[in-house]
């Protein structure tokens, strides 16, 4: 490997891009959109992020019905509307 200056569009640049990637994406998520491009990778984005809201919204609702109902709480009446019935 030559260690002198060469120009961004020679070979050796090619070869230095590949293995020194400007991205680091988890693997999981490089094998499902490595060959994207970035139009559908800002797609798929928009995608997860209303996916991600709708599953905190129902997780929510869903959370909320699961929890024990509280008793209905009868108040007290006053001694003078005891008083009218």
């Amino acid at each position: 490997m030559s260690y002198h200056w060469t120009p961004r569009w020679g070979k050796e640049s090619a070869v230095t891009m590949k293995s020194c990637p400007r991205v680091t994406l988890e693997p999981e998520l490089e094998g499902e959109v490595g060959l994207f491009t970035p139009p559908q990778r800002i797609e798929l984005a928009r995608k997860f992020e209303r996916w991600a809201r709708q599953l905190r919204v129902s997780a929510f609702i869903l959370g909320r019905d699961a929890a024990p109902k509280r008793p209905v709480a009868l108040r007290a009446l006053p001694r003078r509307k005891l008083a009218l019935n």
